[in-house]
């Protein structure tokens, strides 16, 4: 390609075509601004802001060095070739990273050498490392000098390599332009020899060092420390775990040699061929590690590259690297025997205090390492790390009963002549070794009454021949890890290892009466005694005090014997308690009163002993149940009064009505009274009243009439119209009671209802014991207009002589005055009754 070819690429305001060294076209020089000098050269003078163009110098010859452009990332490009023409308007876009600048060869077009082939070979490993060092240092500058410097020595290293043509004659006329112009400090040669330098000794580092001494000081049979001295960067374990860094590995390798001798802590593992020997052998290694550190240039360079163009080259973004060089030694293996010498212990707790008769015991025994013990549980581990754990077996016995309790006077020794109950025994488990294990008790049955207590051995002869006898490994003989002739025991009466079958007490109970009235009172008799067992004590030695609670139950039918309370009967009246502690010794209850509200039927007594009506510090100790319902002795009959009424048929407005009541059947001796209410049967299209005979208004003072759709029901209304209630009246028997005096106000039905109530002797209250039924006939009272009063009958004259003397009849004055007098007083009924009619039609009554 031609000095005269051009390219249409575009960078900003500069769009020159170039060349390497050269400018053709007369472009500008390639900063913001141009200076000339006194050799009339023009240099970029440094711009405030980013520019495209690069530091650097370029004559008006043609003649130029330095940095082509700065990219985006503010990065100084230089040229890779000399003589090739280049664009400035390629920007950064097409750079990328390189670990092989290839070699180039081109036709030169300037110069002596024009049209001639040019080139040189390619630049890879320290060579492009020591042009990245270049670049890196001193090529990412604004100053024009030493970018100058920069772009010959890339030539320089590039042409050191091998070249083709005439690149050195470029190369010289570049250099002395520089040179005259004042703009080389002729530092490249140097940059290139300090880039060569600085790599090959980094490429070429070496590290070397003297191995230490591990040492180990145990503290158990299973855990002791480890001294790794400066330097170390791994430590392995045999029959073993290092705890570095919070968790247990058999081998470590550090991040970075110890800077400093460290101590570490260590825990034993027993292997599997040492079987339950009392001692093991470990041993430590591990390697060290000598560091040189040294700096690693980064052998890629960036490089924008057109095809038949000119490339441009920078430094990687990264800068150079510091790495560390490493020797690696192997430490002195190092061992250790470990005792494993131990004494195992245990305690037991029952998994519950209490045991019903009938019912298995049971008892819960946990293993550990006794307090004296100078190690661990004696374990071993599998090849894949499992622990396993040393068996070791215990016996138990369980002693009982006894009537009073073994915790009241613990011991370590089995008191003399104790009754024992039966043995168990357990053996730990190798995959789990200390913790807690049930017993297995099937077998042992709680058939009596009364206190037992666990007590637990080890025992040294008892252990399985693996414990006793274990084989020896190489250099280390067998001898068992648990003391020779070893005993532990848990001790007698201790708090956790009691279980108690709770005493079962019988009842007898018989109730004073046969039949009772509602208000009335009776008592109940109890007796207790044990079976299947004696009467526990208390912490005192005396019998354990017993709350028995009874509850009476009502039923409308005679009840029958049954061992649970049916649905159908109620609980009824106040819970009656009472306290035994002696056997067979009847107790009676506080008096029980009937309740007013109950109707005939029966009462009957159920008595139980509950749990939560003991005192808490004998809580449990006796069985919980209840005795039967229905037992004839404990069942009494219920008696009621009974109330039955007539009312006045018939009634007049403005007239008395009355009620009367016969009540016949038992009463209790308690005050007792008698009311009596009154409601109007409600008619659509007729006020409504309220109580007191009021009639019901709107807002608007008018009367508010019964409606069709509010009487669907009639037996749903029967009480909605209140218009009167009495004043109760005593009832200080059975017999007949009439109701206080009503004034009728108004005309209809009307139904009565009577209600009878008992005083409660206890709170005072009255209690309802019976209310009649609304709207039943003999409850009804018809309200009408009184009849109209007869005439009088006329009353015979006495004779008169004179009359009769006269002839003339003295009757028919009489008779006429007889009949004015009948009319009048007719006339009189009619405006009376004409008269209520119209105050009936104001008030709205009919």
């Amino acid at each position: 390609m031609t000095a005269k070819t051009k390219h249409k690429y575009s960078r900003g305001r500069i769009g020159a075509l170039l060349v390497c060294g050269a400018i053709i076209a007369g472009s500008a020089a390639f900063s913001g601004g141009s200076v000339l000098d006194p050799l009339g050269m023009q240099h970029t003078a440094p711009a405030a802001q980013a520019a495209e163009n690069g530091p650097g110098f370029y004559s008006p010859s043609g003649i130029g060095a330095g940095g082509f452009y700065i990219d985006s990332s503010k990065l100084v490009h230089y040229c890779l070739e000399i003589g090739i023409k280049i664009h400035t308007g390629r920007g950064d876009a097409a750079s990328v990273n390189v670990t092989n600048v290839p070699a180039w060869q081109e036709v030169a077009n300037y110069g002596p050498a024009a049209g001639t082939v040019m080139g040189s070979v390619a630049v890879t490993g320290e060579h492009l490392q020591a042009l990245n060092y270049i670049l890196t240092k001193w090529g990412q500058t604004a100053d024009n000098q030493q970018a100058t410097d920069v772009q010959l020595a890339v030539w320089q290293l590039r042409g050191q390599l091998g070249v083709t043509g005439k690149y050195w004659d470029y190369f010289n006329l570049i250099l002395d332009t520089a040179r005259k112009s004042g703009y080389t400090s002729n530092r490249y040669e140097q940059m290139v020899a300090e880039a060569y330098a600085a790599v090959r000794a980094s490429n070429t580092a070496t590290a070397d060092f003297t191995p230490g001494q591990l040492s180990v000081k145990s503290a158990s049979g299973y855990s002791g420390t480890i001294t790794a001295p400066a330097g170390t960067t791994k430590l392995k374990v045999s029959n073993g775990k290092l705890k570095i860094e919070g968790k247990l590995v058999a081998e470590h390798t550090f991040s970075e040699p110890l800077n400093a001798p460290a101590t570490f802590e260590f825990v034993g593992e027993a292997p599997p061929e040492a079987g339950w020997n009392r001692y093991y052998q470990m041993s430590f290694s591990g390697s060290q590690t000598n560091k040189v550190t040294r700096t690693v240039y980064p052998g890629t360079v960036r490089v924008s590259k057109i095809p038949g163009m000119q490339g441009v080259v920078t430094s990687e973004p990264t800068p150079p690297r510091t790495e560390t060089l490493e020797e690696t030694k192997p430490l002195q293996d190092i061992y250790t025997t470990m005792d494993t010498l131990w004494s195992p212990g245990l305690s037991s707790a029952v998994e519950s205090e209490f045991v019903a008769r009938g019912a298995s015991f049971s008892d819960t025994v946990t293993f550990f390492t006794a307090a004296e013990s100078q190690n661990q549980w004696r374990t071993m581990h599998s090849p894949d790390g499992t622990p396993i754990y040393a068996p070791i077996h215990a016996t138990g016995t369980l002693y009982g009963p006894f009537l009073s309790d073994p915790k009241l006077n613990p011991s370590m020794t089995v008191p003399n002549g104790a009754p024992v109950a039966g043995h168990a025994e357990v053996t730990s488990d190798p995959k789990q070794g200390a913790g807690t294990y049930s017993v297995d008790t099937h077998n042992l049955i709680a058939n009596e009454a009364g206190y037992y207590t666990w007590v637990w051995n080890i025992e040294h002869e008892k252990q399985l021949p693996e414990v006793l006898e274990p084989h020896s490994q190489a250099g280390i003989s067998g001898a068992p890890a648990i003391p020779e002739k070893y005993f532990f025991t848990d001790g007698f009466g201790q708090r956790t290892e009691g279980q108690t079958v709770p005493t079962e007490l019988t009842l007898t109970t018989k109730v004073r009466d046969t039949a009772r009235s509602i208000g009335e009172t009776t008592v109940d008799a109890v007796a207790a005694h044990p079976e299947n067992g004696g009467w526990l004590q208390d912490a005192q030695g005396n019998r354990v005090p017993v709350t028995l609670s009874g509850i009476a139950y009502y039923s409308a039918s005679k009840p029958q014997r049954q061992s649970a309370v049916p649905a159908d009967a109620v609980a009824v009246g106040q819970p009656l308690s009472v306290l035994v502690n002696s056997p067979n010794d009847p107790v009676e209850s506080a008096e029980f009163r009937v309740p007013l509200t109950l109707r005939e039927g029966y009462i009957s007594f159920v008595w139980c002993v509950h749990r939560e009506d003991q005192p808490e510090t004998v809580r449990g100790l006796v069985k919980e149940g209840c005795d039967d319902y229905g037992i004839p002795e404990e069942t009494f009959k219920v008696n009621t009064p009974e109330v039955a009424t007539k009312a006045q048929a018939q009634g007049y407005f403005r007239a008395a009505i009355y009620d009367t009541a016969i009540v016949s059947g038992s009463l209790p001796d308690l005050p007792a009274r008698i009311s009596f209410e009154l409601f109007k049967k409600p008619v659509a299209g007729e006020p409504k009243y309220g109580p007191d005979w009021h009639p019901v208004v709107d807002n608007k003072g008018n009367p508010v009439l019964w409606q069709a759709d509010e009487l669907q029901n009639p037996n749903a209304v029967c009480e909605a119209q209140p218009v009167a209630t009495t004043e109760a009246i005593p009832v200080a028997g059975v017999g007949e009671f009439k109701s206080p005096a009503v004034t009728a106000q108004s005309y209809g039905t009307f139904y009565w209802v009577e209600t009878v109530e008992i005083q409660d002797p206890d709170t005072g209250e009255w209690v309802r014991v019976h209310r009649g039924k609304c709207g039943i006939p003999d409850e009804t009272t018809t309200v009408s207009e009184p009849p109209a009063p007869a005439p009088p009958l006329p009353t015979p004259p006495p004779s008169s002589p004179k009359l009769a003397a006269t002839g003339a009849s003295a009757a028919t004055p009489l008779m006429g005055l007889a009949v004015l007098l009948t009319a009048a007083a007719v006339g009189a009924l009619g405006l009376t009754r004409q008269s209520i009619g119209k105050r009936e039609k104001r008030r709205g009554t009919r």
